[in-house]
């Protein structure tokens, strides 16, 4: 720092070493499925029980664990970059990070003063610390595939360097009066972030460190139908960095020109003193972010493809319906299967903002009273999803929906929460000793240290995403709905036992046609509002020079009310699918953070103190 007349300067530099070791280990050990119908088989016929039934899923997957029918067996085996095979999949990432600063504080005149900044952030790109870590930089619907080994000593990195990262600063701060009583504020900032490990960690499997084995035996344990296709011990695997076309191989691959997520921030505020220890506050608060991280398909369905395959249906609508999903990988969607649906392309491409009016009116602590109310107003858009939870509050794939038109996903963002009020306050009874009544006697000792604080929470919903339940879009991922009337008018939604029904009117909602992905977008619906009010109540003694006394009163949610999750909150995700037996209903209520439900708790504590 240095002080230089109207001037406060301030420079600096900041050096941090990035470490993180760790191992998955996903499939190290065998993994052996006796679903047979889970996994596409047959076991039984269920008309021999009751000759109505089409269909019988459950009974089958138990006859095929009791006869030891193999659906699915497959295992994972880890190798490092010269072949030799190791127990685990650990990996040594390493991250170097610099950023250098310098800001100005500039105070122009007694009622005005400036801050200006700019800093430069240089975020290295993450490797692992032994090569043994690598990505592919070739067109991924190709076929033959080769990965690169990225890191020290192989001459490539996981991704280019962004050197981009410039970060100018500017605020100021106005009092116009020169009374003290009021404040205009304003600011601007540019801020990057930083390339969290969980993204390129999943990147540990690809070939040439890990190689799967993976079959569908179609046989039983104990090789009772002689197929020979469950071997006692799986076949050993030959590390490769090649994968050939019908690998349908799941890979983690980065865009090269991978770039840190950045931010331009912004806001204009007023702060006015007014009568009685008022102050009020009202702001604007806007943000943009650029080069946020999606995760895309590598290898989506061609287009082109895919009409060929309708075209051979000559119209009929069961044939053309059934080129979808992942099937495409199969059916000839796509011009090579060297990887299959859900391999991810992590790109840097996605786009967000941000505005809201921030409003808030304090009463400071005068009397033994403080009272606090605020009011947020905002809007969120972006057209990407969080990679690392993803569908959690909006029902949205980590992946984009149509990975060749990306702008399908631009719609409110999952925490897209238009209104926010809060209440908080502490009053101070006047009571007991040194204060306004029963200053003394019995009634003034059982009063005195007597507090009540409490706040006060309430918000409207998070959005949700209302999917068909198809992939009529022939993208390989479910679409939209089609909405064509109101969805929350009177109309046929019985709902199931435990279940709230949200969506009123079913009828409102349309599997769309095939080839359209749905007009009812991203995140276009909203779920239950959420009311807090929690409480508590503090009571302080004094019983001696010495010894203190304390209980307290802690009361949350205390008027019992029901947070309601949002429909496809539940664990099987099922209740924002229209093609579901729970479309539009809820089936759970929001959880604390800690695990705990949300429903009214109490607790008592009491403590001395000496």
């Amino acid at each position: 720092s240095w002080a230089r007349g109207s001037h406060n300067l301030k420079f600096g530099m900041d050096f941090r070493n990035i470490r993180e070791s760790g191992f998955n280990n996903f499939n190290s050990r065998r993994q052996v499925d006796l679903r047979a119908n889970f996994n596409g088989f047959s076991v039984l016929d269920p008309t021999v029980i009751d000759p109505t039934l089409t269909g019988f899923p459950e009974l089958e997957d138990d006859a095929s664990a009791f006869w030891g029918f193999v659906g699915f067996d497959n295992y994972a085996e880890f190798f490092d970059k010269t072949a030799a095979r190791q127990a685990t999949d650990n990996k040594d990432f390493r991250q170097h990070e610099y950023d250098w600063y310098a800001q100005d504080s500039w105070k122009i005149r007694r009622n005005l003063t400036l801050n200006l900044g700019l800093r430069y952030q240089f975020n290295g790109v993450p490797y692992e610390e032994h090569g043994n870590l690598s990505n592919l930089f070739e067109d991924p619907s190709g076929a033959p595939l080769t990965f690169v080994n990225v890191g020290p000593g192989t001459g490539r990195m996981l991704y280019k360097n962004d050197f981009s990262n410039i970060e100018p600063r500017i605020g100021f701060s106005w009092d116009p009066r020169g009374d003290g009583k009021m404040a205009i504020r304003g600011a601007y900032g540019i801020f990057h972030d930083r390339v969290f490990g969980n993204l390129f960690g999943n990147a540990r499997g690809n070939p040439p460190f890990e190689q799967d084995y993976a079959a569908a035996p179609g046989d039983t344990i104990n090789g009772a139908l002689g197929t020979g296709g469950f071997p006692v011990l799986p076949p050993q695997t030959t590390p490769s960095a090649v994968v050939p076309d019908g690998s349908l191989l799941f890979a983690t691959i980065f865009d090269n020109n991978f770039r840190n997520s950045s931010s331009q921030n912004w806001n204009l505020g007023l702060q006015r003193e007014l009568a009685g220890n008022w102050v009020l506050d009202a702001s604007y608060v806007g943000a943009k972010g650029t080069h946020i991280f999606r995760l895309f398909e590598a290898n989506p369905p061609d287009p082109a493809l895919v009409n060929n395959l309708v075209a051979q249906c000559g119209g009929d609508p069961a044939c053309e319906q059934s080129f979808a999903g992942a099937g495409l990988w199969f059916d000839g969607g796509v011009a090579h299967n060297a990887l299959f649906r859900g391999s991810a392309l992590n790109r840097s491409n996605g786009n967000s903002n941000y505005h809201s009016l921030q409003t808030k009116i304090t009463h400071r602590f005068t009397h033994g009273v403080q009272i606090q109310g605020s009011y947020t107003w905002s809007h969120a858009i972006d057209d990407s999803n969080d990679p690392l939870t993803p569908g959690n509050l909006g029902g949205n794939p980590g992946f984009a929906r149509d990975s060749r038109h990306p702008s399908f996903d631009r719609g409110n963002s999952d925490n897209d929460v238009r209104h926010v009020g809060t209440i908080n306050y502490i009053w101070e009874l006047p009571f007991g000793r040194g204060r306004q009544w029963a200053s003394d006697g019995a009634i003034g000792r059982v009063l005195e240290g007597l507090q009540i604080s409490g706040l006060a929470s309430l918000q409207t919903g998070h959005p949700f995403t209302m999917l068909s339940g198809v992939d009529t879009a022939r993208t390989g991922r479910i679409g939209y709905t089609d909405q064509v009337g109101d969805p929350y008018s009177q109309g046929p939604n019985n709902g199931s036992p435990g279940a709230k029904v949200w969506i009123t009117n079913l009828n409102a909602l349309q599997v769309p046609a095939f080839g359209s992905i749905g007009n009812a977008g991203k995140n276009q619906f909203y779920g239950p509002s959420y009311v807090d009010f929690d409480v508590s109540i503090d009571k302080k003694m004094q019983i001696t020079e010495r010894i203190g006394w304390e209980l307290r009163f802690e009361g949350y949610n205390i008027f019992n009310h029901p947070n309601f999750l949002n429909p496809g909150a539940d664990s099987a995700h099922q209740g924002n699918v229209l093609t579901s037996g729970l479309a539009g209903l809820i089936t759970g209520t929001i959880a604390n953070s800690d695990g705990t439900t949300s429903a009214r708790q109490v607790q008592v504590g009491m403590k001395v103190t000496f």
